[in-house]
């Protein structure tokens, strides 16, 4: 199975989980409904909330009394373009007036289809022409706002326009959004990503054919994050491994601070499927052993 190893200085890995969007008591509405709301709060992102139009807003009300901690909002497996727009409020009124956060995000869907290795010019058409990655479902679009500070307030808001959208729909699979976990120091080096792990069945026949049952290809990402001070290793990243367990998910986001299409590239909605460790490597260090996240389509 191939993989891309190496290591990149832009930010500092970036996890998110624990929604509010599925916490117990949060209410989710919608502009409108082709596919319900719902569909936000199930784990696979391929069950997916639609708009009847191009554009249309989606709401988490917190209820009476209560208020969010949110530092950052991902979008994740959506079919906005590049034209496409979404804007996350944070508000303590239901019609999000007078919002403590409010920020226009242009361009839903990165630019992605040039590669930006040595294959050549004419590679892509070598190939019968440079296939739309967003329906790909091994790359499940996935696009991060990150506010800057920790805002609590009752609703988060986020409205969608999308005018140039051919499927004349905008929709999505998962809205996270919450306090992010970033350590204050960066992955080690050897860090993988196996791009595309092809589950498909390839079977011989008896008379020299092949059978194949193909099913959908997925991700997966390996990191360890080295010399974390105790307080960190101890609390923080404790605490996320032990609320991810096997069954919730996470938004892992190896560059949060690059560019849309490489964070597009090295983001992935999943799953931790391997058993995590905290070591000791140093009277005043430690370390997250190594982290496997798989993707959920």
């Amino acid at each position: 199975m191939s993989s891309a190893t190496g290591a990149d200085p832009t930010g500092n890995v970036l996890f998110v989980y624990d929604s509010v969007t599925d916490r117990p008591g949060t209410v989710l509405t919608a502009s409108s409904e082709a596919h319900p709301v719902e569909n936000l709060i199930d784990i696979q992102p391929g069950v997916r909330w639609r708009a009847t139009g191009k554009a249309g807003w989606i709401k988490a009300d917190a209820g009476d009394g209560s208020k969010f901690e949110i530092d950052t909002v991902v979008l994740v497996a959506h079919n906005g373009t590049v034209i496409g727009t979404w804007r996350p409020r944070i508000s303590d009124s239901v019609d999000l007036s007078a919002p403590l956060h409010d920020a226009r995000v242009d361009g839903v869907d990165p630019t992605l289809w040039q590669p930006a290795w040595g294959l050549g010019q004419n590679f892509g058409y070598t190939l019968g022409g440079y296939p739309d990655l967003a329906r790909q479902r091994h790359l499940t679009p996935i696009r991060v706002h990150r506010l800057g500070q920790v805002v609590r307030d009752r609703v988060l808001g986020v409205d969608f326009a999308d005018s140039t959208n051919a499927a004349s729909y905008f929709e999505a699979g998962k809205i996270m959004a919450g306090v992010a976990l970033q350590p204050r120091r960066n992955f080690r080096y050897g860090w993988s990503i196996r791009p595309a792990i092809d589950p498909s069945k390839v079977t011989k026949t008896d008379g020299g054919g092949v059978v194949i049952a193909r099913y959908p290809a997925y991700r997966e990402i390996d990191i360890s994050i080295g010399h974390l001070d105790l307080d960190t290793a101890l609390t923080a990243a404790d605490d996320m491994i032990a609320k991810i367990g096997r069954t919730r998910p996470v938004v892992v986001v190896l560059f949060p601070d690059s560019a849309s299409a490489r964070q597009y590239r090295t983001a992935l909605y999943g799953l931790l499927v391997s058993d995590a460790a905290i070591v000791g490597t140093h009277a005043r260090h430690g370390e997250v052993a190594q982290l496997t996240f798989q993707q959920l389509l």
